[in-house]
């Protein structure tokens, strides 16, 4: 049986929490912009499929953010330590729940191409090199949905 594409994604997402856990809470989304683009450069140098997920749970993880509580630095290293993987079950749920909404929309973006993510990922490279911390959550939308029709 064919895998979903959906599917592929959350298995690499799911397997990420499991092996490295949850750090990535502790990331602005500037880190995670960053992590795209480099993502991005990989991908149009060998066009590895890998890269793609990368970018698409990447951007996964900047919607997350706004939906989970963020992991603060602030304070001793052992308190926040301890809040580490402590919540993979309500990750994912949130996860799931955001590609319900995003799956509604990927048909609009069937006729993408690399050159399309080229310019969403330009943008938000603008946005990241003017240290600008508010964004549209709708750019990371179109990220998600391109890389869905490029893999």
């Amino acid at each position: 049986m064919k895998k979903n594409k959906f599917d592929i994604f959350r298995e690499s997402f799911a397997k990420e929490l499991e092996l490295q856990g949850d750090a990535w809470r502790v990331f602005r989304p500037i880190t995670l912009i960053d992590l795209i683009k480099l993502s991005f450069i990989y991908f149009q140098k060998d066009n590895k499929e890998t890269h793609l997920i990368d970018i698409f749970n990447n951007s996964m993880k900047v919607k997350l953010l706004s939906r989970i509580n963020a992991i603060e630095t602030d304070g001793k290293s052992q308190d926040y330590f301890e809040r580490f993987n402590k919540e993979n079950d309500l990750i994912l749920r949130e996860y799931d729940s955001i590609i319900e909404v995003i799956s509604s929309q990927v048909n609009n973006y069937s006729s993408s191409t690399t050159y399309d993510l080229n310019e969403k990922i330009s943008y938000l490279k603008v946005i990241n090199d003017l240290r600008i911390d508010s964004y549209t959550e709708d750019v990371f939308n179109d990220v998600i949905c391109i890389v869905f029709n490029l893999l």
